[in-house]
């Protein structure tokens, strides 16, 4: 369902009134962070905490993913948008979140290892005419010509490659000739005499050493005791979790709202979604938004055993649907 300009309004209201410190322009502030929400209504708005140089500062965090294309297929690019206090005089923070799937390109030009974005629109931000959704256009523009991610196998595909791997190690090693075994050089000995086999032959400029004379043992070394071994000390306690503790990424949907799961399904490509999300991309597609390949069936099977360890969680840290 598309988000409605009254939807996005509202997310930014509580997002900006939830914020510890005050906007020094709230009203451009607000406008530009509902502009980014209904360009690309796979954001959501919260309130968030922005470090800069070993500090804290409050701020308006806009998280999710947005949709990238590449050779005309569209990505879903997992992104955290940080817009600051002294937004517009100050630029907004724009990252790429990796994920158990996905990961950043190393050596990347405008994105780095920890994926900070750097942009030329962002060093020549202008308070005036600049904007959220122009920086995220022109990464997207960067996307299109250089991707800053590839996608990594899941479980499943990673073992069916290490078995496809094994197995074409066994073929090459049965096809592989193996050199018969040279027995000209040994004699076949007499009755009760032992085998005589060649000695090694040593390698050019190889240089015998003799082997230091070993001390021989005393009195006192024959009689002393080995050492004591104690116990290690058991490990300590792992921390019980707090209520505010994150979710395990593999609870998170991270292709589409970047948010828990309630219901997730396992597509035909491998990777799980959470229901109303991918059924409603595949009402227009038949392609996977993880990695763009064509799908050969728009089946999708729930996730039973996801889905109760969500469950779990939530009732454990107190959060109800």
């Amino acid at each position: 369902m598309p988000r409605t300009e009254r939807d996005a309004k509202e997310m930014a209201k509580t997002a900006i009134k939830n914020c510890k410190d005050k906007f020094t322009d709230t009203k451009a502030s607000q406008s530009a962070i509902i502009e980014c929400l209904m360009s690309f209504p796979y954001l959501k708005a919260s309130h968030g905490q922005l470090n800069y140089n070993g500090k804290a500062y409050s701020a308006v965090r806009m998280s999710g993913t947005v949709g990238m294309k590449f050779k005309g297929t569209e990505y879903f690019v997992p992104m955290a948008i940080f817009v600051p206090m002294d937004y517009p005089r100050r630029v907004p923070y724009l990252y790429v979140c990796p994920t158990s799937t996905i990961a950043v390109k190393e050596n990347h030009q405008h994105v780095d290892s920890r994926g900070t974005v750097y942009l030329p629109y962002l060093h020549n931000w202008d308070p005036r005419s600049s904007s959220i959704v122009g920086a995220v256009r022109d990464l997207t523009a960067v996307f299109g010509s250089d991707p800053f991610i590839y996608s990594r196998p899941t479980p499943q595909q990673q073992q069916v490659l290490q078995a496809q791997q094994a197995s074409q190690y066994q073929q090459y090693q049965a096809a592989m000739p193996y050199p018969q075994p040279v027995m000209a050089q040994l004699q076949r000995p007499q009755q009760g005499q032992a085998m005589q086999q060649p000695p090694p032959v040593p390698p050019p400029g190889y240089q015998a050493v003799k082997p230091p004379a070993q001390p021989a043992p005393t009195q006192a070394s024959q009689k002393v005791a080995p050492p004591e071994v104690k116990p290690a000390p058991a490990p300590a306690p792992a921390p019980a979790p707090t209520e505010d503790e994150e979710p395990p990424e593999e609870f998170i949907d991270t292709h589409f709202s970047y948010e828990l799961m309630n219901d997730p399904v396992v597509a035909m490509d491998g990777f799980t979604y959470e229901r109303k999300d991918i059924e409603a991309w595949l009402e227009k597609h038949n392609t996977s938004p993880a990695s763009g390949s064509e799908l050969d069936s728009k089946t999708v099977i729930p996730n039973h055993s996801l889905r109760a360890r969500i469950i779990e969680w939530k009732e454990k840290h107190g959060i109800k649907d």
